[in-house]
């Protein structure tokens, strides 16, 4: 399943977005793994609102407009021309449907650097330059889990992919943290403790990501001695 990932990861497609917020935008979440919860991906302004909405909304059980608000924030990179993608809630908005399909499922960590973080409200080339080029990486990872899943989803009972996102900021210490906290996640009996919104333990598959290849030697022993599968990802920046 991790090699399907991989070779569909190569396949990038761009789901646009660009369209200036009025409103003040809280900053975005730094290091740490999410399902939903979290949002890192600030590029567009109304597709971040929607993200967060759709988190306070999942953290009510108000699933319906969880649902609405992550096609919204999805939508909403139709009509961007700078880049942005709306990877990160499309995510979110698959890891939904697996969790209200009452399928088994088996989850990956998706390791990726948003970098530092910058909401400005306004946009503006910087927060464009940041998101779009760091987050290109998830468009296919979601590519994948959806293709997959749709294909298990004929056979009844059959696990599904389940992505965990995990921001690492693009520093060693944040690597090091994901990494520890993927070998924690590992050996859980409950995925709630760790901030998700996943219920109780599902086998963990294993990482990819941790580009550019510095953090990747960072982190390789951590994974080893824990016997969990990495796979690297080329990065998509320096």
């Amino acid at each position: 399943m991790l090699l399907l990932i991989v070779a569909l990861l190569s396949g990038l497609l761009v789901f646009s977005i660009d369209h200036q917020s009025p409103h003040l935008l809280p900053t975005p979440d730094g290091i740490g793994l999410s399902d939903g919860l979290k949002i890192f991906d600030a590029c567009n302004g109304i597709g971040y609102q929607d993200k967060r909405d759709a988190a306070q909304a999942m953290q009510n059980g108000d699933f319906s407009k969880a649902d609405s608000l992550l096609t919204s924030a999805v939508s909403a990179t139709q009509a961007d021309t700078t880049g942005c993608n709306g990877a990160e809630a499309a995510i979110y908005h698959e890891d939904l449907q697996v969790r209200l399909s009452r399928h088994p499922f088996e989850s990956v960590v998706v390791s990726f650097d948003s970098g530092p973080g910058d909401a400005n409200p306004q946009g503006g080339t910087d927060r464009h330059t940041l998101y779009a080029a760091l987050t290109q990486e998830l468009i296919g990872a979601y590519i994948s889990q959806q293709l997959y899943n749709k294909v298990q989803m004929q056979t009844p009972g059959a696990p599904l992919l389940y992505l965990v996102l995990a921001n690492t900021t693009g520093v060693e210490s944040g690597a090091l943290q994901i990494a520890n906290t993927a070998v924690d996640l590992a050996q859980a009996t409950d995925y709630q403790h760790f901030g998700l919104l996943a219920h109780a333990s599902h086998p963990l598959l294993g990482v990819i990501g941790f580009g550019p290849s510095s953090l990747a030697q960072v982190v390789l022993p951590t994974m080893c001695r824990a016997v969990l599968t990495l796979q690297m990802i080329p990065a998509l920046h320096s």
